[in-house]
């Protein structure tokens, strides 16, 4: 009989041991936590074409017959009343032209998932620094999927 208790006891040390094992596993390795840490949240920019209008003087001239020139004028006085006067004329021209504009589209944030870095673009920024499960990365409404995964070192926090 004293063996048999023997037997359950350390049975039940053996579990103890093991359990106590895989909770010390789990809570210091992250080995199936489904916690998230931000790392960074920066603006998503995004590069559009506006049209614009583009606008300058133009400035011409010409000559023209100078109505208050005849013969006369001209023969006594020419400097006064030359046949030819230059007119001119400034004018607004104007063209659509597409210009390059930067607008912000949501927010690009990289997170740490267990022994990987991982990045989302998000329409709402989560803040900095945040621990949180997985599933509520949800609620910054993802616009598209940007994953990227990259190692990192669990001991150093590198990138391998």
């Amino acid at each position: 009989m004293a063996i048999g208790k023997s037997v359950i006891i350390s049975g039940v040390v053996a579990a103890v041991v093991v359990l106590g094992g895989a909770w010390y596993f789990l809570t210091q390795h992250g080995g199936g936590s489904e916690n998230i840490k931000i790392l960074t949240v920066t603006p998503n920019m995004s590069i559009i074409h506006v049209p614009v209008k583009d606008c300058h003087q133009v400035t011409t001239s010409r000559k023209v017959k100078n109505k208050n020139s005849n013969f006369f004028n001209r023969m006594f006085d020419s400097k006064k009343h030359p046949e030819y006067v230059t007119v001119t004329n400034n004018q607004e021209v104007c063209n659509t032209v597409m210009q390059e504009s930067q607008v912000q589209n949501g927010y690009a944030v990289k997170y740490q998932f267990n022994d990987f870095i991982e990045s989302i673009l998000v329409s709402v920024a989560p803040p900095l620094n945040a621990e949180m499960p997985l599933a509520d990365l949800q609620k910054f409404q993802p616009i598209l999927n940007a994953n990227a995964s990259a190692p990192v070192n669990a001991n150093t926090g590198n990138l391998h």
